[in-house]
């Protein structure tokens, strides 16, 4: 199984996302839209023996934005590099509150600027 299956398969394993579905695969990386309370797109990629990704809240990518490189240069979410699939999903779940107010103040300003 390739590393782009089993990180899916630990994210629904863990119950961080109640779906896993994916939404562009390209050659460095992965985009993957996570079903949950507040859904995220998350980037996936590995470096050398580093696992890495950034979660953004859906809301805040507009949909033909819904590609690695948009979402990896987005001004809004949270970098997570970790060693194991294992250890980037925890890293997720230490990172939740902080994303959690991230978004609802990306949302207020993109609201502000009737975006």
């Amino acid at each position: 199984m390739s590393l782009r299956n089993e990180f899916k398969e630990v994210l629904l394993r863990s119950g961080f996302c109640k779906k896993a579905m994916v939404a562009e695969k390209g050659s460095e990386c992965v985009l993957y839209y996570c079903d949950r309370s507040l859904p995220l797109l998350i980037a996936f990629s590995t470096y050398e023996n580093w696992v890495y990704a950034k979660l953004v809240a859906e809301r805040l990518v507009k949909p033909y934005m819904w590609h690695c490189s948009d979402v990896f240069f987005n001004p809004y979410g949270l970098y997570v590099f970790a060693r194991s699939l294992e250890e980037l999903v925890e890293k997720f779940r230490a990172k939740e509150k902080l994303l959690v107010a991230q978004t609802r103040l990306g949302v207020e300003k993109l609201t502000k600027m009737g975006t």
